[in-house]
């Protein structure tokens, strides 16, 4: 599996070289209503690590869709990511609508 960094260093498309902070994450979460949340879309979810707290605290009815360009954090999300409530699309934020329908 890639690390976030190895990925920065071979896919120009990867934004960071290191995953966001524990404190950056409970900024992130408290900005949902996850009461009200059906559907949670995360661009470049990376390795996860915004991911696994949003599931966390996700209703069991909801669903996570992580989409995600570099191919090789795709196939890490597919691996590493199983829950039901989890789709791990490849592809562009610019794509969204599509995704989504």
């Amino acid at each position: 599996m890639p690390t976030l960094f190895e990925s920065f260093l071979k896919d120009p498309g990867v934004a960071s070289i290191a995953p966001t902070s524990r404190f950056g994450i409970r900024k992130i979460c408290k900005l949902i209503d996850f009461e009200k949340a059906m559907v949670i879309v995360e661009y470049g979810p990376g390795t996860g690590v915004i991911s696994k707290p949003i599931l966390e605290r996700m209703r069991p009815d909801a669903k996570l869709i992580l989409i995600e360009t570099n191919p090789e954090l795709v196939q890490m999300l597919k691996e590493t990511m199983q829950d039901p409530r989890v789709i791990v699309v490849q592809g562009s934020a610019e794509n969204v609508r599509n995704i989504l329908t």
